[in-house]
């Protein structure tokens, strides 16, 4: 009686651990991707010089195939930001040119991202990412001389949107001065919009000193729209327009 008692537990217990990881497999696979923590990469599509082919950059992986992702069909064109999502803590990524995932992805979309930034002496220069529209000083009597259009590169469109994304636009009010309390003249101004998906925000900063922030979330925000700034003034196009008509004391 014992014996049979101790096979019938073996076998509830077998059972158990059987539906346990069943569960956890059905778990995986269905599951929406805000509930679990997955293995995430962020990356631009692109295409190489001569060829059609799709590939998408992702910083320390580089140029790699776009996974296959069997859920759905995701649409994207060159430029486009990807969201690449694995549930499996192993990820896998072959070692060769283009480089390529192991496995399909458990989640793809593309993700809808745009900014638009103006900064400079009295925010005379802009940029739009949407339109590549780059204007290098508004103050000069022939604006078109100073513009050009100009769009990042992938890795320029990645490192932006990291820096958007971790300065968190929405803790900020609407109309905000990282320098409150002090000034300086000349001043410059700060305008920088986001689009990530369906959240929106601009922050618009003016009279801003040209000085360090006073709070380490002023400073946080002038060093963001520094990133962007910096990235731009250092393209070709930015130095290939001409010198600034103005210069400030």
């Amino acid at each position: 009686m014992k014996k049979l008692f101790c096979l019938l537990l073996s076998a509830v217990l077998c059972l158990c651990f059987a539906g346990c990881e069943l569960w956890e497999e059905m778990w995986k696979k269905n599951v929406p991707p805000s509930s679990m923590q997955p293995t995430t990469y962020y990356g631009v599509v692109q295409t190489i010089e001569g060829s059609d082919e799709k590939l998408v950059y992702i910083d320390g992986v580089g140029s790699c195939d776009i996974p296959a992702y069997e859920k759905e069909t995701i649409t994207f064109k060159e430029g486009d930001l990807l969201v690449i999502e694995f549930y499996n803590e192993d990820v896998q990524i072959m070692e060769r040119y283009p480089a390529a995932f192991a496995k399909p992805a458990d989640y793809m979309a593309v993700v809808d991202f745009s900014f638009s930034l103006t900064w400079g002496i009295f925010g005379h220069s802009s940029y739009e990412s949407k339109t590549g529209h780059l204007v290098k000083t508004d103050a000069a009597g022939s604006v078109e001389d100073f513009t050009t259009t100009y769009f990042l590169t992938p890795q320029e469109k990645l490192t932006v949107y990291k820096t958007l994304r971790d300065l968190e636009m929405r803790s900020y009010p609407d109309t905000y001065n990282p320098t409150a309390g002090i000034g300086s003249d000349p001043y410059e101004t700060l305008i920088l919009s986001a689009k990530i998906d369906r959240i929106e925000k601009t922050i618009t900063a003016n009279e801003v000193a040209l000085d360090d922030a006073t709070s380490k979330k002023g400073q946080r925000f002038m060093d963001a729209c520094r990133t962007i700034s910096d990235i731009l003034e250092n393209t070709e196009e930015w130095k290939a327009l001409p010198d600034f008509p103005y210069l400030y004391d």
